[in-house]
C-alpha cells in the first residue's frame, strides 16, 4: 500500500512531463511550418510603421540617429547610410547621434562615417547617455525643450522603429515638450533594388558573353526559411520590449 502511494507522485510527474513535451513539440512543428509563409515578415515589417508615418510636405528639424551595433556593425552602418540620405534630402536639419555614455569613440566613427557619404561634421553631434531607447528619449526631449516645436525624423532598425517613436513620443507628453516623430526604417538593401535616391541602371549583355548557369529555383529552402527565421526571432524579441515598455509606461 505504501508503494502504491509513493508511486503516484511519480506517475503525476512523468505525466506531466510528456504533456510538456508533447505541447512544445507541437509548438516547434507549428513554428516550423510559419518559417515557409509570410508571416514572420509581415509580423517584423508592422514594427517598422510609427503609427504615424511620414505627412507629405513635413520637414523635420531634426534628424537622430540612435545607435546601434556601432561601426562597423550591420545594424549602425545601415542606420548611418539612411541618416546621410536624408541628411541630403534636408539640408537643414542638424544630425544627432544618439549613443551610449563615455561615447566619445563611437561619435567620432558615427561623424566619420557620415562624413564619407558627404555630411559636414559641423551638422553632426552626438547625444551622450542613453544606455536604452527610454534614456535616449528622455535625454532628446531634455535637449529640445528649449527649442520650440520640433520635428524629429529618427533613423533606426526596422523592427525599432515603432518603440523609438512611441517612446519619444511619451517622454514628450511627460515633460510638456511639443516635439513632433516620424520613423525611418533602415532597412537591409536588397542586390535587385537601387539603393533609395538612385535611379536603376540597366545594363545590357553581350551577345557573345557566356551564358550564366541555372542554379536552380529553390529559393524557399535555400534563402526564404533562414531570413523568416531572423524575422521571427527580431519580431519576437521586439514585441517583449513593446509589452515591457508598455509594463513599466515608457510608451
Amino acid at each position: 500500500m505504501e508503494c502504491v502511494k509513493k508511486s503516484r507522485p511519480f506517475r503525476f510527474a512523468v505525466r506531466a512531463l510528456r504533456s510538456l513535451l508533447a505541447v512544445a513539440g507541437a509548438a516547434a512543428v507549428v513554428l516550423a511550418a510559419l518559417q515557409f509563409t509570410s508571416l514572420p515578415w509581415k509580423a517584423y515589417s508592422r514594427l517598422a510603421e510609427d503609427g504615424v508615418g511620414e505627412s507629405e510636405g513635413w520637414t523635420p528639424t531634426h534628424i537622430l540617429v540612435l545607435g546601434g551595433s556601432g561601426v562597423p556593425g550591420e545594424s549602425a552602418l545601415m542606420r548611418l547610410w539612411y541618416t546621410a540620405e536624408a541628411a541630403r534630402e534636408w539640408p537643414e536639419a542638424p544630425v544627432w547621434m544618439a549613443l551610449p555614455c563615455d561615447g566619445d569613440a563611437a561619435a567620432q566613427a558615427y561623424a566619420d562615417e557620415l562624413a564619407l557619404r558627404g555630411v559636414e561634421a559641423e551638422r553632426c553631434a552626438p547625444q551622450a547617455c542613453g544606455r536604452n531607447t527610454r534614456e535616449q528619449a528622455v535625454a532628446l526631449v531634455q535637449d529640445l525643450e528649449s527649442e520650440g516645436s520640433t520635428r524629429v525624423l529618427v533613423v533606426t532598425s526596422p523592427e525599432h522603429v515603432r518603440r523609438a517613436c512611441a517612446t519619444i513620443r511619451r517622454a514628450a507628453q511627460e515633460a510638456g515638450a511639443a516635439v513632433e516623430v516620424r520613423g525611418k526604417p533602415a532597412f537591409n538593401l536588397s542586390v535587385d533594388e537601387p539603393p533609395p535616391g538612385e535611379a536603376q541602371v540597366e545594363t545590357e549583355v553581350a551577345e557573345e558573353s557566356a551564358p550564366v548557369a541555372d542554379l536552380g529555383s529553390g529559393q524557399v529552402l535555400r534563402y526564404n526559411i533562414w531570413s523568416n527565421a531572423r524575422y521571427t526571432l527580431d519580431a519576437t524579441r521586439e514585441y517583449v520590449a513593446l509589452l515591457y515598455y508598455r509594463m513599466r509606461g515608457w510608451i
